[in-house]
């Protein structure tokens, strides 16, 4: 009889432990999907150049944001393509006094002044790109230690294909149009700390 009277004490017990069990799952699944989707280093760092390049008249076309956590890559970064109604020269100088005011100083990439970033561009598309990957250094406390990246290219007078969001999308479209020019800018931190991965 008493093991009748505590059989429903047991079962409760049952219950009670699969519903926390329930919960904790659901809260580290939460946890998880909040973390991958909150706006990474990257972003952090791009923002307030996007914001300035925005509010002076650059449309963004497309905008790839890393904040490694991928299952197989702890990459932090980000890639941005920029369409505006501005010479070449007048695009340039916007950038560089919007990068200045966030702490980085560009500088024109030459075949014997490139970052390593740049290893893979052949020297005849290096008139093009600009970059600085030595004024600021990463003092976030879930990324490696290291410098932080910022490279710009300029394209104007030609269109393009480049691959962005997971496919192939062509900019530009400013044959003999000297007035527009697509900005190409791309930020490089170091990598996320393993103990911050998923």
């Amino acid at each position: 009889m008493k093991h009748e009277k505590g059989l429903p004490l047991i079962q409760k017990i049952g219950i009670a432990s699969l519903i926390a069990i329930g919960i904790a799952i659901c809260a580290i699944w939460i946890f998880n999907v909040l973390r991958a989707n909150a706006p990474s280093r990257a972003e952090e760092m791009v923002r307030p150049i996007d914001k300035a390049l925005v509010a002076a008249g650059a449309v963004r076309k497309c905008e790839v944001i890393a904040g490694g956590h991928h299952i197989a890559s702890r990459e932090v970064g980000s890639t941005s393509y920029y369409e505006i109604k501005k010479p070449r020269e007048e695009t340039k100088e916007l950038v560089y006094k919007t990068a200045k005011e966030n702490g980085f100083d560009l500088i024109q990439a030459t075949p014997v002044n490139r970052t390593d970033a740049l290893a893979g561009i052949d020297d005849k598309f290096l008139p093009d790109w600009n970059f600085d990957d030595r004024s600021k250094t990463s003092n976030f406390p879930d990324l490696e230690e290291g410098k932080i990246a910022l490279l710009v290219a300029f394209y104007n007078n030609k269109s393009f294909e480049a691959f962005c969001g997971g496919s192939f999308s062509s900019y530009g479209n400013v044959e003999g149009n000297e007035s527009q020019t697509v900005i190409h800018l791309e930020t490089s931190l170091p990598d996320l700390r393993r103990e911050y991965r998923q």
